[in-house]
């Protein structure tokens, strides 16, 4: 069976790819895969990465020169594909919700080709047009897999027949264990240089439907950071922002963060492996991820470090124990922080909502059953009953 498949970032690629992988080498299907890009660099690492896997790109979708309003890059990607012959795939993958996913989901889905949405179901429910988009691409999709239990009890209580909906966490979080912070990551970014209290990873990106909001949020975020850098010893490492409408602002406003009393620098990316071993630090050290990142959600819960979401990005997420939320005030961020480090070693989580034993296998299956017990006209409709049993 051909499947069609698509990324629009590189940590959406990340996330998906074993599922690719497992349903190519595992179960045989043919897997082809179409990639939009807004830069050079993340277009190189997606060729590089699927090259190694053996996973063949059939298309490629500039978005460099395309304005950042999402309806036009949304626009882009849908003309893009509808010029590609799609007649021989039986089935698409979309992933969460990105504008980019929504533009390949209604290009796919419109011709009649059957779409499973993997990451279905959250909800965040302020600042950006994440809920929109999600929700919006489930309603184009016939079978969901989603990360937690909260987010597939969400889709069966909008009427999803529940025996199209499985929860398999996130792929990528079975490896998470074998991820060390070796001395290269250490004396690379210099984590022995002085006795720190504390380490902060901080990433933060645009709240795209309110930008009012953002800069407030920004500008408690700074008086906070301030005063915690002039009461503690702390390195501070600052990510760089994603292509969002909006990043540009968080970009210029992230810079006056130069003036902090703290050993401080700034990367426009850690990439992923140097990411998840500031993770992994955080069983040497005391190590806090901060900010709005759906990864602070996600990745956090599979490692022994802290995170602190602040404001109303991931607002209405399942959070795991060593995952807390604080609204972008500077005087609550001052004190979550402060009682996170006080308290560190007691809110290391124990249970985590997105670890699910064999996840990546337990998905191929469901979509291989699935496919085998049904025709394409059963799956169309997302109400009606299934059989893969």
């Amino acid at each position: 069976m051909r499947i069609i498949v698509f990324t629009g970032s590189r940590a959406e690629l990340f996330l998906q790819m074993p599922l690719w992988i497992s349903l190519k080498n595992d179960f045989g299907f043919s897997i082809n895969v179409i990639i939009s890009y807004s830069d050079l660099e993340t277009k190189l690492l997606m060729e590089e990465n699927l090259y190694k896997e053996e996973l063949e790109i059939v298309k490629r979708i500039s978005l460099i020169n395309v304005h950042k309003d999402h309806s036009k890059r949304i626009e882009k990607v849908l003309s893009e594909i509808n010029t590609f012959n799609l007649e021989s795939y039986r089935l698409g993958l979309v992933f969460a919700d990105r504008y980019e996913s929504f533009g390949y989901a209604i290009a796919i889905s419109q011709v009649g080709i059957p779409l499973i949405h993997i990451e279905a179901g959250d909800v965040t429910q302020g600042g950006t047009f994440d809920d929109n988009v999600r929700h919006a691409i489930s309603a184009l999709s016939s079978l969901f897999i989603t990360t937690n239990q909260k987010a597939r009890n969400y889709l069966i209580k909008n009427s999803i027949n529940p025996k199209r909906v499985i929860n398999c966490g996130i792929f990528t979080g079975e490896k998470y264990s074998s991820i060390k912070s070796n001395e290269d990551i250490i004396n690379q970014f210099e984590l022995k240089k002085n006795k720190y209290d504390f380490i902060l990873v901080f990433t933060y990106h645009p709240l795209s439907s309110y930008i009012e909001g953002q800069k407030k949020e920004l500008n408690e975020i700074y008086k906070a950071l301030y005063r915690l850098t002039e009461k503690n010893k702390i390195r501070l490492i600052i990510t760089g922002v994603n292509a969002d409408f909006g990043g540009d602002y968080v970009s210029e406003y992230i810079d006056k963060f130069k003036s902090f009393n703290a050993d401080i620098s700034f990367h426009k990316t850690l990439g992923a492996k140097n990411y998840l071993a500031f993770m992994s630090y955080g069983e040497i050290e005391k190590v806090i991820i901060i900010g709005n990142s759906s990864s602070i959600v996600k990745e956090v819960p599979f490692f022994n470090c802290l995170g602190v979401l602040i404001g109303a990005r991931q607002k209405g997420r399942q959070l795991a124990k060593n995952t807390i939320h604080t609204d972008a005030n500077s005087e609550k961020i001052e004190v979550c922080i402060n009682n996170s480090i006080k308290n560190y070693k007691n809110i290391i989580s124990t249970d985590n909502p997105y670890f699910v034993e064999n996840s990546v296998n337990k998905a191929a299956l469901f979509i291989k059953n699935v496919f085998s017990n049904n025709s394409n006209e059963i799956i169309n409709n997302v109400y009606e009953d299934i059989n893969y049993e």
